[in-house]
């Protein structure tokens, strides 16, 4: 069994999901009636009890079109971190329609905000600040903006 802190889920799937809200331009994309419609809040769920591993959950995306919820005139829309058991990872997000997959094992950390694309920049340049002050890598001592972790600057096994 697993337990997934964002969302406070158990599942006993060999697959975590989290979601994270997103503010800016998140969006699926205008909705295909042929298409089966997946409301945007089960996205996690749905990924976790169809399964077992991040390749298995992608292909499941394929397989219908998420709706995202307005609630009091805004559009609820998040992107999703995926692990599976053998360390395998993945973050998911639609931006102007269009999905996004960034699938490595080293893509494990995320926040709402900004795109990914933006936070691996963002993440590059801060460990290239830290590099240029005589740094190996962030520490507590010379920490990293925000909430991107030092996990994510560790290089990869």
């Amino acid at each position: 069994m697993r337990v997934n802190p964002s969302l406070t889920q158990v599942s006993y799937s060999p697959l975590i999901a989290g979601a994270y809200v997103r503010e800016d331009s998140a969006d699926p994309g205008p909705r295909d009636p042929g298409r089966p419609g997946l409301q945007i809040a089960l996205w996690i769920q749905y990924l976790l009890d169809g399964a077992a591993t991040v390749p298995q959950a992608l292909d499941l995306l394929d397989t219908c079109q998420l709706v995202p919820v307005e609630m009091h005139g805004f559009r609820a829309t998040v992107h999703v971190a995926l692990e599976d058991a053998s360390g395998d990872s993945a973050i998911i997000e639609y931006i102007a329609g269009e999905r996004r997959v960034h699938h490595d094992r080293s893509y494990t950390i995320m926040t709402n905000e900004p795109a990914y694309d933006e936070q691996l920049r963002l993440l590059r340049e801060q460990v290239r600040t830290v590099q240029e002050l005589g740094h190996d890598r962030p520490s507590s001592e010379v920490p990293l903006p925000r909430t991107v972790l030092s996990r994510a600057a560790r290089p990869n096994p």
